[in-house]
């Protein structure tokens, strides 16, 4: 009778667990993917980064979607969307669930995530995060200048640059020879 009931209980062990696989499916598009993206670039330089477009409209030739599904073991799915628009030949706008992201803003948005006693203090990382934090400031600089030139001030030429670098002031104290 044990040995029965043993064996019983073996061989529903067996069907309790029912494995599913992780299921990926559509175009296999990832971050880093996407950030190799530039506005400008032609379809078939498009397509050689990205692949093949998942759902290509015959009535919408501009439009290009990229779709992925993952599922992980019976988990709902994790649906991700990613649209081109083409003007022309031309990539114009990219939409959906992946941007672009420029390499210094993932570096302070890296630096933003971590706990602040989690940081680096040494003067290496400071010194870098500085820099990313003045290049991208120069970038947002510049694309305002380009966006509003006719907003200068009228008896100011937009072309002329008054931002001139001041040269670094000296310490006397700290000069050679004086002590």
């Amino acid at each position: 009778m044990r040995v029965l009931l043993f064996l019983a209980l073996a061989l529903l062990s067996g069907c309790v667990a029912i494995y599913k696989m992780d299921m990926r499916q559509g175009n296999l598009v990832d971050q880093k993917m996407v950030d190799k993206l530039k506005p400008g670039m032609t379809k078939r330089q498009v397509t050689v980064v990205m692949g093949t477009p998942l759902v290509n409209s015959p009535f919408n030739q501009d439009r290009w979607e990229y779709l992925t599904s993952y599922s992980r073991r019976g988990r709902k799915a994790d649906i991700k969307n990613l649209s081109l628009r083409f003007e022309g030949d031309t990539l114009a706008k990219i939409e959906g669930d992946w941007q672009p992201q420029d390499e210094d803003e993932l570096f302070l948005q890296s630096q933003a995530l971590r706990p602040s006693g989690d940081r680096d203090t040494d003067s290496k990382t400071l010194k870098n995060t500085k820099q990313a934090q003045d290049k991208q400031q120069g970038k947002n600089k510049a694309k305002a200048d380009k966006v509003a030139p006719s907003q200068a001030a009228p008896d100011q030429d937009p072309a002329s640059d008054n931002d001139q670098p001041t040269p670094p002031a000296t310490d006397s104290a700290a000069a050679p020879g004086n002590g």
